[in-house]
């Protein structure tokens, strides 16, 4: 606690850990997973042949994810937060560099799988870092400049694919996935240079869900967090796809649909996160889940302005409410047990991601449209807004009676 106390009266050490970190979840998460979703009908046209099999190439990626988040929830604590927040985004690096390469389905299953590993590796002690550094009443910002960095790595892809699209033919995917390698050794040099060492306790993965057992309603936030990740998924896996086969926006409209995306989740981390300091964690997590559910039964559609209003809005609450969801959890975790209860809590967010692709892959190849996929999304935001009604409330930080850490309502188990 003395190290956070210290860090925390240095406001360029907790921004400048949060920038780096928002890079490395720009290259794991951005990169490694979300990306897929802008080169799928590539990939889908030149070497898959069905969305069946490239749906199962996310929920292949998505799988090796929860198996991330397993491995690091259980090294929590005996490995440095810091180490492995730096191998797991080595490891995406060679998954990205491997996808680069890789000529059939099969190879492409394994790399998928290592950056999948490897994005666990990075989200779970990513945000154990910087709920470290970062002071209590700036718990919700900080988070949300770290989210920020999955919509800059969205943004960024759409501007590789853009840039190399008209001069790598039907293959450019193998050098979308090249540049975005090149990224990520150049985050890999920020995280060291910029990431305080954050050290944890023995025994912390196993504390840490005792923590999370007894200061949250573990059961609405497993719920509310798992439902979130199955939506998310699916919107953002069939986006591009869907619009390109709505007939009426050309792949560089569904592009530019994509890209808005991450420009708006870049800014609704930090804003929406900031919010939730103020307003408290469960209204904003209600409210949001629910607008995410209209803008997921607004697709596919063939307006692109309505398109255009629908990704802004959900990128906005993209970040923002999974910015809400860790400073949720760091109101009522002490912050060196952040890691392996994030990681527990990761594992719902995470089974949600892996059912996601494959059933709504399933769905569009079964219905012959993607109108079907994105009602399921709907349907899981719901679902998740109404599980999100039962966490208990979480005072905002300017009135959280000690160091910013936020009391919960008596009496709930």
């Amino acid at each position: 606690m003395a190290d956070r106390s210290a860090n925390a009266r240095d406001g360029r050490t907790w921004l400048a850990a949060a920038a780096a970190a928002a890079a490395a979840l720009a290259i794991s998460v951005g990169f490694g997973r979300f990306s897929y979703g802008l080169v799928l009908p590539a990939m889908e046209k030149s070497t898959l042949g069905s969305f069946g099999r490239a749906s199962w190439l996310s929920s292949i990626n998505l799988g090796g994810y929860l198996i991330g988040v397993i491995l690091v929830t259980a090294l929590a604590g005996r490995v440095p937060a810091t180490v492995l927040l730096r191998a797991g985004l080595a490891g995406t690096i060679l998954g990205l560099v491997l996808l680069a390469i890789s000529p059939s389905f099969v190879p492409l299953a394994l790399a998928m799988a290592v950056a999948g590993i490897s994005s666990g590796g990075v989200w779970v002690p990513v945000t154990g870092v910087v709920a470290e550094v970062a002071p209590p009443n700036r718990q919700g910002v900080a988070l949300g400049i770290t989210v920020a960095g999955v919509g800059i790595g969205l943004v960024a892809s759409d501007v590789i694919v853009t840039l190399v699209g008209s001069h790598f033919g039907p293959q450019s995917w193998r050098a979308d996935w090249g540049l975005e390698a090149v990224g990520g050794v150049m985050a890999l040099a920020v995280t060291v240079t910029v990431i305080p060492a954050v050290h944890g306790t023995a025994r912390a993965a196993e504390r840490s869900w005792r923590s999370l057992r007894r200061l949250i309603d573990r059961r609405a936030v497993l719920l509310a967090y798992g439902a979130y990740g199955l939506g998310y998924v699916i919107y953002t896996t069939f986006l591009v796809a869907g619009l390109e086969r709505s007939g009426r926006l050309a792949a560089s409209s569904a592009g530019a649909v994509f890209a808005l995306v991450g420009v708006t989740s870049a800014l609704g981390g930090p804003a929406l996160g900031r919010l939730s300091d103020r307003v408290g964690r469960r209204p904003m997590l209600v409210a949001g889940q629910l607008t995410l559910a209209l803008c997921s039964i607004v697709l596919p559609t063939p307006s692109l302005v309505l398109a255009l209003a629908s990704a802004a809005v959900f990128g906005v609450l993209m970040s923002g409410v999974g910015a809400t969801v860790v400073a949720h959890l760091s109101d009522n975790v002490e912050p060196h047990h952040v890691p392996g209860a994030f990681g527990v809590l990761t594992l719902a967010l995470g089974a949600g991601q892996f059912v996601g692709p494959a059933f709504g892959g399933y769905l569009v190849d079964a219905t012959g449209g993607f109108r079907a996929t994105f009602a399921v999304a709907a349907g899981a935001f719901v679902v998740g807004a109404a599980a999100a009604t039962r966490l208990r409330r979480s005072l905002p930080a300017t009135e959280a009676p000690v160091a910013g850490r936020a009391t919960v309502d008596p009496g709930e188990d």
